[in-house]
């Protein structure tokens, strides 16, 4: 998933969803989500996890559904470009 990740068209976001959706519910759980991230060499720990869950995670279910994961992606797509200015 590593180039993927970092692709921003629908079909590589959707893609990446899939893939990190592992047991196919149409949702991330926390320990999906964490596994995705070792893959991808992301260091976060369990707190870390847990507070981006409580700002993503809008209804509060324990994972992400879809529209969840497009609103981080989204954030994460623009605080990394802005990270590289």
């Amino acid at each position: 998933i590593d180039d993927e990740a970092r692709s921003t068209s629908p079909a590589a976001i959707k893609r990446v969803f899939s893939n990190m959706d592992e047991n196919g519910d149409g949702k991330i759980d926390k320990s999906e989500f964490a596994k995705a991230m070792i893959e991808l060499r992301v260091p976060v720990g369990d707190s870390q996890i847990d507070k981006i869950f409580r700002v993503y995670d809008t209804d509060n279910n324990g994972s992400f559904d879809y529209n969840e994961f497009l609103v981080l992606m989204e954030y994460t797509k623009h605080h990394h470009s802005s990270d590289a200015k």
